[in-house]
């Protein structure tokens, strides 16, 4: 058996060495961003400021990130994917006979613990993207993408297109990304013990009565 020791091959080490150091680098740096973003929100967050709590002169961490727009995505990117993860995967299921309310139901159940596990995960990052208002819209579009396979699929003679439908939508959407919000806030700063699942839940049933309403008003049309 061979049991003679090699050199380890400096290029490698260096390499290996330098990419370490990277990492470090783009850690300090997103946790620096993620203290940032979070107390002073977008547009006010500091690139200055950042460099400082990392640890690293301002013209190095443009060298990892050249602006702060590129900074912000890659902070809050893997919470935007699992946002809209959760989201597409609701929009992909449709009920069969099982009675609507029930399967209304089990949607609700089953967004809300999708929700509550990616704040869970995302806290921080969570409420950075909430209190963005640039992004506002494109969640709040993405819970109306949602809420559009859910009305179509409770009202099957409506038009996808229709103008008031639309609106409804968007009122809907608008609503829970708002509820969201002020839930997600709530939790993070509570000093008491807050059961986000069950308010959460709570809430997005709510909105199960709002759409019964409107289908005993649209049968007797």
């Amino acid at each position: 058996m061979d049991t003679r020791i090699e050199f380890i091959d400096e290029q490698l080490y260096t390499n290996g060495m330098a990419q370490i150091l990277k990492d470090d680098y783009r850690e300090r740096i997103l946790n620096a961003s993620r203290t940032e973003f979070f107390n002073y929100g977008y547009e006010d967050a500091s690139m200055r400021r950042i460099a400082s709590e990392a640890k690293m002169s301002v013209g190095n961490l443009y060298h990892y990130y050249p602006n702060k727009e590129k900074l912000f995505n890659a902070l809050v990117q893997d919470t935007i994917l699992a946002f809209n993860t959760i989201i597409l995967s609701q929009s992909n299921t449709e009920h069969t006979e099982v009675d609507r309310n029930e399967w209304f139901k089990d949607q609700v159940k089953q967004l809300t613990q999708g929700l509550v596990e990616v704040y869970s995960k995302h806290q921080t990052e969570t409420l950075i993207l909430m209190r963005y208002s640039k992004l506002n819209d494109q969640i709040a579009q993405s819970i109306k993408h949602l809420i559009d396979g859910i009305i179509l699929q409770w009202f099957p003679s409506i038009e996808a297109q229709n103008k008031q439908v639309e609106t409804l939508c968007t009122m809907l959407a608008d609503a829970i990304f708002a509820g969201l919000s002020r839930l997600f806030e709530d939790a993070y700063q509570s000093k008491f013990d807050l059961n986000i699942d069950w308010t959460l839940e709570t809430y997005l049933n709510l909105f199960t009565l709002m759409i019964e309403a409107g289908d005993t008003m649209y049968e007797t049309k």
